[in-house]
């Protein structure tokens, strides 16, 4: 379901959702390396993804507060994920500094502070 919501989003196509979400779901590396601990928060990382572009669209501390809970299961299961996504943030948010200021407003950092705690 995550990854159809997150695939779905990105694309805007619901059909390229689906195929994506069920690609994502069923690739035979997730049921190979099942009984290994960190490969069972998969769905974790779409999840703190998803809340990201919530906060990016909505820009408020409600938003902040989404991100920052969908975030809390991602490092409960699996820290080096969560160290990883920061990488993604963080050049995402320079990415939106160079080219989609517009987007950088005082709710959207207000809420990135909100997530942090």
């Amino acid at each position: 379901l995550l990854g159809y919501l997150l695939f779905a989003r990105l694309s805007g196509s619901k059909l390229a959702g689906f195929i994506s979400g069920v690609a994502f779901s069923f690739i035979p590396y997730h049921y190979w390396h099942l009984p290994r601990m960190h490969l069972s928060c998969l769905e974790f990382i779409l999840l703190a993804v998803l809340g990201y572009f919530y906060l990016i669209d909505k820009r408020s501390a409600r938003a902040g507060i989404v991100f920052g809970l969908s975030l809390v299961p991602l490092f409960y299961q699996s820290p080096n994920y969560l160290f990883y996504l920061s990488f993604f943030f963080l050049f995402h948010i320079v990415y939106m500094a160079i080219f989609h200021r517009q987007i950088i407003s005082r709710g959207w950092i207000k809420g990135i502070f909100i997530a942090r705690l």
